[in-house]
């Protein structure tokens, strides 16, 4: 049976979602120099699900601060289910840790299990199809977590299938990350939006065929080296990948 228990509220002046992601942005511009292309491509009405790589955990507030500051519209995001839980007992009282308050009151993100169940796979996908059909932006990671050196690892399916229902726009999106500059003390961020993917370019595909295009509209943004290979999403396996990179006997294949 589901756990999940996931409703998005209505958009508005009164969301405290577009309440707090300028203040989200101000915190993101003083520590990065941000350098953005093709944000023309994102919506500024209707559902896309935005689709990019991931290098770090700065990728999940950069850009749905920059698409608040720029189009005045929210972001939803998949986040581990670990960002919602934490804090502590005081006198009979449960005070929250300072991210399960963020994640719980202002980012309407979509908790995600990472159990490999079919239920907590099945809950996420009903989830961020229901935002789509309700008009949202969605945005996610097809490598399913952090590339551990900077590579493009292989597209999981999870989010071509989300696609295949909800039948939107796909915009492949690329975050890289560059040496500071001159007298600026932030490092560079660049966030590159791609030409939306619409849904009758996609139609009939099967998922690991979707995945693959999207992999390959995700490259050309940012120019990675590309791993055959998918990412470990538990810590164990996480451990042993980064073991064999250290240790140089990885292969791409």
């Amino acid at each position: 049976m589901s756990e999940l228990n996931y409703s998005l509220p209505p958009s508005g002046e009164n969301d405290p979602y577009l309440k707090a992601f300028p203040f989200v942005d101000m915190a993101v511009r003083a520590l990065y120099r941000q350098e953005v292309e093709g944000i023309e491509h994102v919506p500024k009405i209707g559902p896309a699900l935005i689709l990019g790589n991931h290098l770090r955990k700065a990728d999940s507030f950069t850009t749905p601060a920059l698409i608040v500051r720029e189009l005045n519209r929210r972001t939803i995001f998949a986040a581990k289910q670990s960002y919602f839980e934490g804090g502590i007992d005081v006198l009979g009282h449960h005070l929250r840790s300072p991210t399960a308050w963020f994640f719980q009151e202002f980012t309407h993100a979509i908790p995600v299990a990472r159990d490999g169940k079919k239920e907590s796979i099945s809950d996420f996908h009903q989830a961020a199809v229901s935002v789509l059909q309700g008009g949202d932006l969605l945005a996610g990671y097809p490598e399913g977590t952090r590339s551990p050196d900077g590579r493009l690892y292989r597209a999981r399916n999870g989010f071509a299938a989300i696609a295949l229902e909800a039948m939107v726009p796909i915009i492949p999106q690329g975050n890289l990350y560059v040496p500071r500059a001159g007298f600026d003390p932030r490092q560079g961020a660049q966030i590159k939006f791609g030409k939306p993917i619409q849904p009758e370019e996609y139609d009939g595909m099967r998922p690991f065929e979707l995945s693959k295009l999207i992999s390959e509209r995700i490259q050309a943004l940012t120019g990675q080296e590309y791993v055959h290979r998918y990412l470990p999403t538990n810590q164990e396996e996480k451990e042993a990948l980064l073991r064999e990179l250290r240790s140089g006997t990885d292969e791409n294949n």
